[in-house]
């Protein structure tokens, strides 16, 4: 299969629709993210990680993702926080936040405010 018929020559075609590829490619990015978060966080629950040699999740994200240390600290601190921030994460996964959006609003939403912020986190 040609994985490249999907994706628009952006040599020829219209900024508007350059604009919406891009936008497109945003929001899989951030559902992406966000999946991936959730697995980390259920591997790091069930204690598996430890399977791989990893101490704790950043270690094994470090590792198995490839990630600077301090990148996959600040991973393995969101995929922890949203455990506890689900309309957050939902809003994550629908693309409608950031990572660098939902990185901070992990760090001081609550389970009480995560609707809340969930509804005004795309805005920020």
């Amino acid at each position: 299969m040609d994985t490249h018929t999907a994706w628009p020559d952006l040599e020829t075609t219209s900024p508007a629709c350059k604009a919406e590829f891009y936008r497109q490619m945003d929001a899989l990015e951030s559902f992406a993210q966000a999946n991936k978060l959730a697995a980390a966080a259920a591997i790091a629950a069930d204690g598996s990680l430890a399977d791989d040699g990893a101490r704790d999740l950043a270690q094994w994200i470090e590792t198995t993702s490839r990630h600077n240390h301090a990148h996959a600290r600040e991973l393995a601190r969101v995929a922890t926080a949203l455990v506890e921030l689900p309309a957050i994460a939902a809003v994550f996964r629908d693309g409608e936040l950031s990572f660098d959006q939902v990185a901070e609003l992990c760090r001081f939403a609550t389970a009480k405010t995560d609707a809340e912020w969930a509804e005004r986190g795309p805005g920020m």
